[in-house]
């Protein structure tokens, strides 16, 4: 079963790792996981990270999920405004069968100490 509400707030331009555990499940090895924001859930994502990509933004330790967001994902350059997101992780296990174990908000906050 999903988790909803499950509300983060991040600052601009910051190194940040958000990590879930993923309930009813013991090892995640083999899936397709996937972390996106978004405006809302029916518009386009702003930011996407996943274990198929060469540079890994979610990694897997059993059923602990972690995503990586790097400073440029969210600092002036990257074209995204402070605000309040929505952001879901979409897994699919090794024989197709798709999830959204978490969903909820992100409030992304300004700083006024940049590097």
């Amino acid at each position: 079963m999903g988790k909803v509400n499950q509300n983060i707030t991040i600052w601009k331009g910051n190194y940040v790792e958000l990590s879930a555990v993923i309930d009813d499940v013991s090892d995640l090895a083999g899936s397709v996981i996937t972390w996106a924001m978004s405006i809302d859930a029916s518009t386009a994502k702003l930011i996407t990270k996943s274990t198929e990509t060469t540079v890994p933004g979610v990694t897997i330790d059993d059923n602990i999920v972690t995503v990586i967001l790097n400073p440029s994902d969210t600092d002036d350059a990257s074209g995204i405004a402070a605000g309040d997101y929505y952001h879901e992780i979409r897994i699919v296990d090794p024989g197709g069968n798709p999830s959204t174990p978490l969903i909820g908000k992100v409030e992304l906050r300004n700083v006024i100490i940049k590097t």
